[in-house]
């Protein structure tokens, strides 16, 4: 496919004798329209049509930047909440499910404690209702991130920025916390968690 016939064919708001005309059913306003208009030409003028609007987004994404792209998609076909607030509540009902899985897991891990057995990470040879139990966990922590996606897409915030940001500031501080503490001759072992913090709000205080 030549790429000046593509661009052509996909701006029929700019040329309007191109191939890509029928798909223009009224000008184009704002870019999510000419988004759209794009997506039509890609389906019925180029035959890129597939079974659903989200065979689109590739599988190789990142999962956030998937879960982002996904429910872009859906949201062009009016699948979708329409504020913030909206979304808010199911991010909540997400976290609380989330906790109550946890409770589950860990109910299991003291009957299999008391059973003289350790709940460890899953394996092959786990037990099948181990399994179960941190499978849920993960289940109801996969639909908590969705939830926490689609929240920050709402706000017009990117996940994939936003989380990225919060990386290297983590990166920041906590390399802070880890030098200051080597000069002061104090390992990080877990038992010096007070001094650790300490560093840790004095990173934050010198805008790390």
């Amino acid at each position: 496919m030549n790429s000046s016939d593509k661009l052509i064919r996909r701006h029929p708001h700019v040329w309007p004798e191109s191939a890509g005309s029928v798909e223009a059913k009224k000008k184009a306003e704002n870019s999510d329209e000419v988004l759209n208009q794009w997506d039509r030409i890609k389906q019925n003028v180029e035959g890129r049509k597939g079974k659903s609007i989200l065979d689109e987004v590739p599988e190789g994404f990142p999962p956030v930047l998937r879960a982002y792209k996904l429910q872009k998609k859906a949201g062009k076909k009016g699948f979708e909440w329409k504020t913030a607030e909206d979304v808010l509540p199911s991010v909540k009902e997400e976290l609380d499910e989330v906790i109550s899985a946890r409770k589950d897991f860990l109910a299991l891990k003291e009957k299999l404690s008391a059973g003289g057995c350790e709940a460890k990470p899953l394996t092959v040879n786990s037990p099948e209702n181990q399994d179960e139990a941190q499978l849920h966990v993960e289940e109801e922590i996969g639909d908590l991130l969705f939830a926490v996606v689609n929240y920050a897409r709402k706000l017009g915030v990117d996940p994939e920025t936003a989380l990225s940001r919060t990386n290297k500031k983590f990166y920041n501080r906590f390399t802070y916390v880890e030098r200051k503490m080597e000069e002061k001759n104090i390992p990080m072992d877990g038992e010096h968690l007070e001094e650790e913090e300490k560093l840790w709000d004095e990173a934050k205080k010198l805008g790390m």
